[in-house]
């Protein structure tokens, strides 16, 4: 009950929140399972939209599937290191924020996944696609406020941080996307 709590006060932009969790090596796990719930959602909603088929794309790939769960689990994994890890150098390095080590971003960052999780609604037709976006977007939203709060930046130079570090994972995804419609692309010519 106490990690739905802190998701909905993550959610709400509670700036005391995410100072708290800088500060408490102890909810560490914690955001890592949301996390790694946010990268399992998403794999998980790209797996079942390549593998049931609907009006408009007709032809299920059961290879592009298999390929989305695990590529897009393990790309956001990464993915999300690597923006943990760019972060607390960007904001402090470029816009003289308050000093933080990777851990101490990883736990309000990691909070800020949550709204990621609704991407396992990516099979509806239409709507799951603009509520993973939706999701994805207001992920980085709360990482903003969360390196706003963390590191004392203003808006503008917290903003600046989370897009600059959001590149590789934005990458990643690219990448990923562009070896699934391969997959599929390939199942659709010769099967």
């Amino acid at each position: 009950m106490l990690l739905i709590n802190r998701i909905i006060r993550a959610a709400r932009l509670d700036g005391t929140f995410f100072k708290e969790a800088k500060a408490d090596a102890t909810l560490t796990n914690e955001a890592l399972l949301v996390a790694l719930a946010a990268a399992v959602a998403m794999a998980g909603g790209n797996f079942l939209y390549w593998l049931i088929p609907w009006p408009g794309h007709p032809i299920f790939s059961f290879g592009a599937a298999i390929a989305a769960l695990f590529i897009y689990a393990i790309f956001y994994a990464i993915g999300f290191g690597i923006f943990v890890f760019l972060v607390p150098l960007i904001g402090e390095k470029l816009f003289a924020g308050k000093p933080m080590t990777w851990q101490e971003a990883l736990r309000p960052l990691g909070y800020a996944q949550a709204p990621v999780i609704v991407s396992i609604l990516s099979l509806v037709v239409v709507l799951g696609g603009i509520l993973s976006w939706a999701g994805l977007v207001y992920a980085l939203v709360i990482s903003t406020f969360a390196v706003k709060e963390t590191m004392e930046l203003d808006w503008l130079k917290a903003g600046a941080t989370c897009i600059i570090a959001w590149i590789p994972l934005s990458v990643l995804y690219g990448v990923a996307g562009s070896i699934i419609w391969n997959i599929w692309w390939r199942s659709v010519i010769f099967f």
